[in-house]
């Protein structure tokens, strides 16, 4: 009688069983990213400061946009107006550009041990997490000492648990992609500056024209998810008013597609990340 044996594979550690490892890399990537500097920190707050300024004297002296008036009713201020939306657009592209280059410079370690390629990834976004969280308090003090404060404050930790995954999911899909098609980093930093301007972060949406050369301009640019992040963030924190529930479930939806693909991408190309890195 033949006796059979049965091979026994080990079993993968899920996503939570590699939250140690991802906080490490989140650690590592917040002493890196700035201590070499003079500054150090300081340059975090210091390099959007000096966006905020640039692009207020632009719109306010050379454009003279009228932001919208503030929660409280007093007239807008152009340069809070455009820092609360500044902050949810920097998350995104900051974590996506800087996603892709975590995943390549874990190439050697992924290379001699096995390690998903998602763990350097959410080691940034967790870093770029910090800074966004830095820069909405800050925020959130700057409009309390204006009087603008409100109720739909409360629904920022909302904003959050879409803006997080989506984020995330979004950074993964890139980083994975770069790895096989490494053109892609750099067409990806081009598709980023022209949606920071596609995107209604300098500019009111309603400044966009209802119809173009026969298009719904202004809902295709309302289509964007990025965009309905920087909308809904502006609605709660400067405005005072509480997003549509539609507009929450909207951005759910993407967050699922997203979350999605980059799980269908790591099931099909994670074991190869190693190999092309």
């Amino acid at each position: 009688m033949t006796v059979g044996t049965r091979t026994h594979r080990r079993r993968e550690p899920s996503l939570w069983g590699y939250r140690h490892v991802i906080a490490n890399f989140t650690r590592r990537d917040l002493k890196a990213q700035y201590q070499s500097a003079t500054l150090g920190w300081l340059w975090s707050l210091l390099v959007p400061l000096a966006t905020v300024i640039t692009y207020s004297l632009v719109f306010t002296l050379v454009f003279r946009a009228e932001p919208p008036p503030l929660g409280n009713g007093r007239p807008g201020i152009y340069a809070v107006w455009f820092l609360v939306g500044l902050a949810a657009w920097s998350f995104v592209a900051n974590s996506v550009s800087r996603g892709m280059s975590s995943l390549i410079g874990a190439g050697p370690m992924m290379q001699k041990i096995y390690l998903p390629g998602y763990v350097p990834v959410l080691g940034t976004v967790g870093a770029v997490i910090v800074q966004l969280l830095i820069e909405l308090g800050i925020v959130l003090v700057i409009l309390a000492a204006l009087g603008n404060v409100s109720w739909s404050w409360l629904l920022l930790p909302l904003w959050l648990v879409l803006a997080i995954p989506f984020t995330a999911a979004l950074s993964n899909i890139a980083a994975v992609a770069n790895v096989f098609v490494r053109d892609l980093g750099v067409v990806i930093g081009v598709l980023l500056q022209l949606l920071f301007f596609l995107t209604p972060v300098l500019y009111p949406i309603d400044f966009v024209p209802e119809t173009a050369f026969g298009l719904p301009t202004r809902a295709i640019v309302a289509a964007n998810p990025l965009a309905q992040f920087v909308i809904m963030l502006r609605q709660m924190l400067y405005e005072g008013v509480a997003p549509a529930p539609g507009q929450f479930a909207y951005l759910a939806g993407w967050v699922l597609v997203l979350c999605a693909a980059a799980a269908y991408l790591y099931r099909r190309l994670g074991r190869r990340l190693g190999e092309h890195i």
